[in-house]
């Protein structure tokens, strides 16, 4: 172990890493940071249309007003969204085999909110399921976040998939994000979503979004008319754009509510 930690020490300090400031270089600082963890969203979403109506469209307004980075990738193994926020928040690649939230979590980690506590921030993540899904009540405690706001801090009062629904999960989490800020000067806040993840079945919850096409055929006259066919109505794709587009939605009503209630103040919004 010694001679592993030293190997990475020389390979690091035969390297130029000198520092170099660019124009973003400390745009941020001090800002209060909200990093929403978009369930199964994929770039190609973006200015995908159907029948001239965008499937994501609050995504596509910020990716327009904000800054967008399109060639990052999903690094996960069998620990899939614990793996995103083990690499999102220390910069380590998963384990080959298992999970490291699960096999690993004795370790130290010097992680993003570990960091951030140290430069006054009070952090904290939220999530409505179960505490012990993916281990996250020890393993966001390893990372640095002061509290862990799993489904006992929620009422549910509308299911969607896997359980409460994104849209009321970001409803009942911005009193509590009140609260936090009205007690705090700086947070970090990692909130992780629901609804969008597979089986993409529950349809009728999702709100109408129209994945039908109209085409032109020659009808037993020989004269042209339009029809409509299902196109992509009731297939597996289908499906999760219908769901996608419900994640787009909750994630804009989100932002409208932290807005109302002053929480985009000097606050930084991270999608990924």
């Amino acid at each position: 172990c010694d001679q592993s930690i030293k190997n990475i020490k020389d390979f690091y300090e035969e390297k130029n890493n000198k520092k170099q400031n660019n124009k973003y270089t400390n745009i941020f600082e001090n800002k209060n940071i909200i990093m929403i963890h978009a369930e199964s969203i994929q770039t190609f979403l973006l200015d995908l249309k159907f029948n001239n109506q965008e499937v994501a469209p609050n995504l596509n307004r910020l990716a327009k007003e904000g800054l967008f980075f399109s060639n990052f990738y999903s690094q996960v193994g069998m620990g899939t969204s614990s793996d995103t926020e083990l690499t999102l928040n220390t910069s380590l690649l998963p384990v080959k085999s298992g999970t490291a939230f699960v096999s690993y979590c004795d370790r130290e980690y010097n992680g993003i909110p570990k960091i951030l506590k140290g430069k006054g921030y009070y952090t904290y993540s939220m999530h409505a399921n179960i505490e012990t899904f993916w281990n996250r009540m020890v393993m966001h405690e390893r990372l640095g976040y002061n509290k862990f706001y799993s489904k006992t801090s929620y009422t549910l009062d509308e299911s969607i998939g896997l359980g409460l629904s994104d849209k009321s999960f970001f409803k009942q989490s911005v009193p509590i994000m009140k609260e936090i800020s009205e007690k705090n000067s700086k947070f970090y806040a990692t909130l992780i979503t629901l609804t969008n993840h597979t089986p993409f079945s529950d349809l009728e919850k999702y709100g109408e979004f129209d994945l039908s096409m109209k085409i032109k055929k020659e009808n037993e006259l020989g004269v042209l008319e339009t029809i409509t066919v299902p196109y992509m109505e009731n297939t597996k794709l289908g499906n999760y754009m219908k769901s996608s587009h419900y994640a787009d939605e909750a994630i804009g009503e989100f932002i409208e509510d932290l807005d109302k209630e002053g929480l985009l103040n000097n606050t930084v919004i991270v999608i990924y």
